[in-house]
C-alpha cells in the first residue's frame, strides 16, 4: 500500500495520527480526523501462507516476492511510504500458545500488522520538508505539542485533547534565578505521536550519518547566535514527569510520546540571555537509508520571559 506523505511541491501531508490534523477552522484550531491519508495504490504481493518458526521469544518467517505497482491516473505526484501488510486468516488465532499477542506493528493510520518498507516517489516531486515543532515537551497549562514554524502554522495543528492548544512562553530562569538550558532539537510530531508508552516506530528509517542541522537564534538585541552546523544522531522521546517520577496524567487519550530528532550531544542546547521575542531559524536535512533527502527548515517565533 502507498501512503502519501508529501505532495509534488514537497509540502508534508502526514502520516499524522490521532492528535494532528491538516484541516483547520478559520481561527486556526485543528479538526481531528486522524489524518488517515488515502491509499493511492494497492498491490497483493503473495497470497501463499507463511511458515513460522520459533526463535527464542519470537516467531520468524522468511519470504520474498517481486511486484510491479501500476499507478493509475488518480495517483498524484508526490512522496509515499510503501507499507507491507500481513493478513492473518480468520481461522488463525492472534495469540500464540503462551498468550502473547501476534502483532507486527501499526501504520500511521492505525491499521495493525503493517510494516513500512521504504520511501518511494511518483513523478519528480521536490524533497519533503519535515513538519517540525520546537519545545514540544515543555509542559505548560497541562498541554504539549510545540511551536510550529511560520511555514507550517497555517497548514497543521495539534490538539492534545486536554485543556488548550500548546502556545508556550519559554522560561529563561529557574526558581533560583539561574539560567535554564533548553534543547532546540526539532520534534517531528507527524511521525509518531502516541497516547501510550512505548514510542511509535517511525515509518521512515533515517540515516543519521547523512544529516546536518544549523540553528540561527535572532535575539531581541539584534545579535545572532549560531548553533551548528552539526549532524543529528538519534530519534528519541522524552516525556515530562511530575515530582516523584509520576506520570503527567493517568490513562490514555492525551499526548504521551512525541518523537524528536536529536543531536549527537549538546550542540543544540541553548541558554536564552534576554527576555523578549526571538526568531529561531532552522536549516538542514536528513537522509533515509536509501538516500532520499528530507529537508528540515523553518522560522519559529518564540517568546521568552
Amino acid at each position: 500500500t502507498g501512503q502519501i506523505i508529501g505532495d509534488g511541491n514537497g509540502l508534508p501531508m502526514g502520516p499524522g495520527g490521532t492528535f494532528a490534523s491538516n484541516i483547520l477552522t478559520p481561527t486556526g484550531l485543528p479538526i481531528l480526523t486522524g489524518m488517515n491519508n488515502g491509499d493511492f495504490f494497492n498491490k497483493d504481493c503473495d497470497g501463499s501462507s507463511l511458515n513460522w518458526r520459533q526463535e527464542k521469544n519470537q516467531l520468524v518467517s522468511d519470504f520474498s516476492c517481486e511486484m510491479n505497482i501500476d499507478t493509475y491516473g488518480g495517483t498524484p505526484e508526490g512522496t509515499y511510504i510503501l507499507w507491507l501488510a500481513v493478513h492473518f486468516p480468520e481461522n488463525i488465532p492472534d495469540v500464540n500458545e503462551d498468550g502473547n499477542l501476534l502483532n507486527l506493528g501499526h501504520s500511521g493510520a492505525g491499521a495493525q500488522n503493517m510494516v513500512a518498507l521504504a520511501t518511494i516517489t511518483v513523478g519528480s516531486p521536490k524533497p519533503v520538508r519535515l513538519a517540525t515543532t520546537l519545545f514540544a515537551d515543555l509542559l505548560q497549562e497541562g498541554t504539549r505539542g510545540g511551536v510550529w514554524s511560520r511555514e507550517n502554522e497555517s497548514q497543521f495543528g495539534i490538539d492534545p485533547l486536554t485543556i488548550t492548544n500548546h502556545n508556550p512562553v519559554i522560561p529563561r530562569l529557574d526558581p533560583y534565578g539561574d539560567s535554564l538550558s533548553h534543547r532546540l532539537d526539532p520534534y517531528a510530531p507527524l511521525l509518531g505521536m502516541v497516547d501510550r508508552i512505548t514510542p511509535a516506530v517511525p515509518p521512515i528509517e533515517f540515516d543519521f550519518s547523512n544529516s546536518e542541522l544549523q540553528i540561527d537564534v535572532e535575539r531581541p538585541d539584534g545579535k545572532v547566535d549560531v548553533l551548528g552546523p552539526a549532524p543529528l544522531g538519534a530519534y528519541g522521546v522524552r516525556t515530562p514527569v511530575l515530582p516523584g517520577n509520576r506520570p503527567i496524567a493517568g490513562g490514555g487519550g492525551h499526548i504521551v510520546e512525541i518523537p524528536q530528532l536529536l543531536g549527537l550531544g549538546d550542540e543544540f542546547v541553548y541558554e536564552f540571555p534576554l527576555d523578549g521575542d526571538y526568531i529561531l531559524k532552522l536549516s538542514g536535512h536528513i537522509n533515509d537509508i536509501n538516500g532520499y533527502i528530507f529537508e528540515i527548515g523553518g522560522s519559529y517565533d518564540v517568546a521568552v520571559a
